[in-house]
């Protein structure tokens, strides 16, 4: 039978809370399977393929999507991974050095390292995301550049998108208990909303 009105929103909105949650739960298991540093940014990637998925109104099974996509990009996922870390990893160096500097140096470049680091971190997450549109990682030109295409005609996302992870961010230091089900999933969700190409890619099956 067909909710409708009072009755079918809320089925909506207890229906999409369950499915975020169990992106999250499959996002921290498919993580520590990865030993955290070889498992996150493949779980990223899947995730964002389920959610593409979601998007597109597909409902396909949440395990098994996500384990597939997991492995398939497991290996090169790892090398994003390794490059998002090493350029954290240069930025918190250079913002060391940086407090070595006074005045007006130390402002500008302070709120410029920052915000490069930023604009990074969300090219890093719309890089999953378009992996996880097309169910692979690769690295050519118009691979590395699509998401900052992305991201340039959309300055606004950008700033909703920081907005949310901020929120997010606030609201699960405010209760803890919400990390393991509503955190990363979240942000997912956020970024698929905002980010996800318009045009129908093509999706591989297996």
């Amino acid at each position: 039978m067909q909710l409708s009105g009072t009755s079918g929103f809320i089925y909506r909105v207890a229906d999409w809370m369950m499915k975020i949650a169990f992106a999250n739960l499959l996002w921290l298991l498919f993580t520590l399977m990865g030993l955290v540093l070889f498992g996150f940014y493949p779980a990223w990637v899947a995730m964002c393929s389920l959610m593409t998925s979601w998007h597109q109104g597909k409902e396909p099974p949440m395990f098994k999507t996500f384990w597939q996509t997991y492995r398939r990009v497991f290996l090169k996922g790892n090398i994003m991974a390794v490059i998002i870390m090493s350029v954290t990893l240069f930025m918190l160096v250079n913002l060391n050095i940086i407090r070595l500097f006074d005045g007006f140096a130390f402002y500008f470049f302070s709120f410029s390292t920052v915000g490069l680091f930023l604009l990074f971190l969300m090219w890093g997450m719309t890089f999953g995301l378009i992996s996880g549109e097309k169910e692979q990682v690769s690295f050519s030109k118009q691979d590395f550049m699509e998401p900052l295409k992305r991201l340039v005609m959309s300055p606004l996302k950008i700033l909703l998108c920081l907005l949310a992870i901020g929120i997010v961010y606030i609201m699960n230091g405010l209760i803890p208990g919400l990390l393991p089900v509503y955190s990363i999933s979240l942000v997912g969700w956020v970024v698929t909303m905002l980010f996800t190409s318009t045009s129908n890619p093509e999706r591989r099956t297996s």
